[in-house]
C-alpha cells in the first residue's frame, strides 16, 4: 500500500517530499515507550482538574498508557499518513483528486500531537466521509431511545450540548454551556485495520462558559485529550460521556433523568487562572424533539446528521451549583436545553449526488441558532443558515464600522405545554453587534475583534403556530461582554446566554443566541494553521474544489441519470415534514471544530 502512494506521488513529481513523510510509518512498530509532548501532559492534567502536569498526580494506569507507543506522536503521524495513502489509493468517482495536499499534509506527520491531527482533518477533502457508518434514511423510527442517548463512536462527529441559564442561591442570574465535542481521529475502519479500537480512536474536547447576569463572561480554553490516554469513556445504549473527571451522564440505566453535568476548566485570559466549575444535575424535561425529518437534518446519500434536542430540562437546586476560583454558589432554579446531534458530512455514498454536489456552488458557512425555554412550560428552536446573500455582515472586524441590521428568514419548531411540536417559520433581525474582544488564552487564541449578533428580533406572523404572546419577540444578552468561545482547532463561535421578552416588554423566558462563520477571517485561519502544527500555506493543504473537467463529467452523468439525481436531491431538503428546507442541504459541507 506504501508504495502506491509513493508511485502516484513520483508521477507527479512529489515522490521525494511524500517519501520522507513515509519514514515514521516505516519505523512506527519499533516505537519505544516515552513521554508525550507538553502540550498533551497539559491537555491530560486539565482534563484531570489539574492546572499543571506532575506525574505523581497521574493515576498509574493513565501514565503507563502515555507512555505507550499507541500514544506518542510519531505513531499519530504515522496513522495520519497510513490513511492518507489509503484514500489516494482508493479514490472516489466524481471526487477531485487530492494527491497534491494530501502529500503535503503528509510531509509534516512525523511528529503530531491529537490536537494537531483533530485540526489538520479540517484539510480533507470530501472523500473523508469514506470508512464512516452510512447515516440512514429519513423516516420513523430513526431514533430509537435509548439507544441514540449514546455516543455513536462510528459517527464522524457528534457533541452533547447543554446551554442553560440559572439563578444562585446570591439572587444573580447565570449562564452556563457546557460541551463535549467527540470526533474520531481516523475513520473507524482504517483505525480498526491498524489496530485501534473504537474508544481509543475517539477524541474529545470540553467546551465550558460561565456568564454573570451584568457581570463577568469567563470561557475555558478547550481541553482536548485523545481514546488512546484512557481517559475517555463511554456506554453503550446510554446518555453517558466522560473525559477525565468531566462529565455528562444519566444517572439511571434505561432512563436520561436525572442527568448530571461536570466540568472544569481555565480561564487564561486573566492575570491568574481563573478556575471555572460546573456540578448540576436536571432532574426532569420535555419528551426528546426530533429536529428536521424526524431526526434528520438533513439525511441523504448516506450523509447527513442525526439531531434531537430535550428542551426545558429542570435544575435540581440540591444537588447543584457552579464555583469560580472555588467559591461555590449554590443554585436555587434555572433551564437548560440539550443537542445531541451526530453525523457524517463529506461525499455522499451515492455517485449521482456527488456529481450533482459538484455543479452546485457552495455556500459561506455557519448558522444563527437560537434555543428558548419559554414561561408555561413551553419552548422553541429556530434557526438562519448562512448564505452568500448575506456575505456583507459575515467576516468584519472592529477597525470596520458596526454593521447595521440584519435581517434573515429563520425556521424551526415550537413546543407547547403538552409536548407537541409545530413547524415554525419568521423572519430574525439582528438589531446590534458587539465585537469579540475576549479570548480563553490570548497566546494560543489570539483576540479576534470580529463583530458578533449582540440582538436578536423575531417575528412570527401565524397564530396558529405560534401563540399571541410569542410573535414578537427580543432576545438580549445578560451580559454586555462577548460570549464568544474557541474550539481547539481554533474556530471562533458565540453562545450568548439571553432574557426574551415579548412585544409587550414582558419577560416571558430564557434562551441562547449562537453564532458560527462569523470570523473566518485571515487570522482566525493562519492561526488554525499554527494549532495543527502546518505553515501558513493554504495553497498547499487545503483541497481542490472540481476541475473544469470533472464539472463536465459531472453534468454529463447527472443528465443520463436524471430521474435518480432528482429523487436523491428531493430527499437531501424534504427535511421538515413538508416544510421549504431547501438550505439544509448546506449542512452537507463542512463543519468546523
Amino acid at each position: 500500500m506504501i508504495t502506491s502512494i509513493v508511485r502516484r506521488a513520483f508521477a507527479a513529481g512529489l515522490g521525494l517530499l511524500l517519501w520522507s513523510a513515509m519514514l515514521p510509518f516505516l519505523t512506527s512498530t519499533s516505537a519505544v515507550a516515552q513521554e508525550v509532548d507538553a502540550q498533551t501532559q497539559t491537555e491530560v492534567a486539565n482534563a484531570l482538574w489539574r492546572l499543571t502536569y506532575k506525574p505523581g498526580q497521574i493515576p498509574p494506569g493513565i501514565r503507563a498508557k502515555l507512555k505507550s507507543p499507541v500514544n506518542s506522536n510519531s505513531s499519530f503521524g504515522s496513522r495520519s499518513t497510513f490513511y492518507l495513502n489509503d484514500r489516494v489509493n482508493n479514490p472516489i468517482s466524481f471526487t477531485p483528486d487530492y494527491l497534491t495536499n494530501y502529500a503535503n499534509l503528509a510531509l509534516y506527520n512525523s511528529s503530531v500531537n491529537v490536537n494537531q491531527a483533530q485540526t489538520r482533518n479540517a484539510y480533507l477533502g470530501e472523500d473523508r466521509s469514506t470508512g464512516f457508518r452510512d447515516i440512514p434514511t429519513p423516516g420513523p423510527g430513526i431514533l430509537p431511545f435509548p439507544k441514540s442517548d449514546e455516543v455513536d463512536l462510528q459517527a464522524q462527529f457528534g457533541w452533547y450540548y447543554a446551554a442553560g441559564n440559572v439563578v444562585g442561591e446570591d439572587g444573580k442570574q447565570y449562564g452556563v454551556l457546557l460541551m463535549l465535542l467527540s470526533t474520531p481521529i481516523l475513520p473507524p475502519a482504517t483505525a480498526e485495520a491498524l489496530g485501534i479500537s473504537d474508544t481509543e480512536n475517539e477524541s474529545t474536547q470540553l467546551q465550558l462558559e460561565i456568564n454573570q447576569g451584568n457581570g463577568f463572561h469567563y470561557e475555558a480554553r478547550p481541553t482536548h485529550v485523545a481514546g488512546t490516554t484512557g481517559l475517555l469513556q463511554f456506554k453503550p445504549g446510554r446518555f453517558f460521556s466522560v473525559m477525565g473527571k468531566n462529565r455528562m451522564e444519566s444517572l439511571r440505566k434505561g432512563q436520561f433523568f436525572p442527568m448530571r453535568m461536570q466540568a472544569l476548566g481555565w480561564d487564561f485570559s486573566t492575570a491568574t487562572p481563573t478556575q471555572m466549575k460546573v456540578d448540576i444535575v436536571v432532574s426532569s424535561g420535555s419528551k426528546p424533539l426530533l429536529e428536521g425529518n424526524l431526526g434528520c437534518l438533513p439525511c441523504c446519500g448516506g450523509i447527513g446528521t442525526l439531531y434531537y434536542s430535550i428542551p426545558r430540562m429542570t435544575v435540581d437546586p440540591r444537588r447543584s451549583s457552579i464555583a469560580i476560583n472555588g467559591k461555590k454558589i449554590k443554585l436555587k432554579s434555572g433551564t437548560f436545553w440539550l443537542d445531541h446531534q451526530w453525523g457524517t458530512t463529506g461525499n455522499p455514498k451515492l455517485d449521482v449526488l456527488r456529481a450533482a454536489i459538484n455543479l452546485i456552488p457552495g455556500g459561506p458557512g455557519g448558522w444563527d441558532f437560537f434555543p428558548m425555554n419559554f414561561t408555561g412550560n413551553r419552548a422553541m428552536v429556530v434557526y438562519f443558515l448562512h448564505t452568500a446573500a448575506f456575505a456583507q455582515f459575515y467576516g468584519l472586524t472592529d477597525d470596520q464600522p458596526k454593521p447595521g441590521t440584519m435581517t434573515v428568514p429563520i425556521k424551526g419548531q415550537y413546543v407547547d405545554a403538552n409536548d407537541n411540536p409545530t413547524q415554525v417559520t419568521g423572519s430574525l433581525s439582528v438589531t446590534d453587534w458587539v465585537s469579540a474582544t475576549t479570548t480563553p488564552d490570548p497566546v494560543k487564541y489570539p483576540v479576534t475583534h470580529v463583530w458578533h449578533p449582540n440582538k436578536w428580533v423575531f417575528t412570527f406572523n401565524d397564530p396558529t403556530a405560534v401563540p399571541v404572546d410569542l410573535q414578537n419577540l427580543t432576545m438580549t444578552p445578560i451580559t454586555t461582554l462577548p460570549s464568544t468561545l474557541f474550539f481547539s482547532g481554533g474556530v471562533q463561535y458565540q453562545e450568548a446566554p439571553s432574557n426574551i421578552t415579548n412585544g409587550a416588554n414582558v419577560v416571558v423566558g430564557t434562551g441562547y443566541g449562537e453564532s458560527t462563520g462569523y470570523a473566518g477571517i485571515a487570522a482566525v485561519k493562519a492561526n488554525s494553521f499554527a494549532l495543527a502544527g502546518l505553515p501558513n500555506l493554504p495553497n498547499l493543504f487545503l483541497p481542490p474544489g472540481p476541475s473544469p473537467q470533472l464539472i463536465s463529467d459531472s453534468f454529463n452523468f447527472v443528465q443520463a441519470n436524471l430521474a435518480e439525481a432528482t429523487a436523491a436531491l428531493a430527499q437531501c431538503t424534504d427535511q421538515t415534514n413538508g416544510a421549504d428546507a431547501d438550505d439544509e442541504s448546506d449542512l452537507l459541507g463542512r463543519y468546523g471544530f
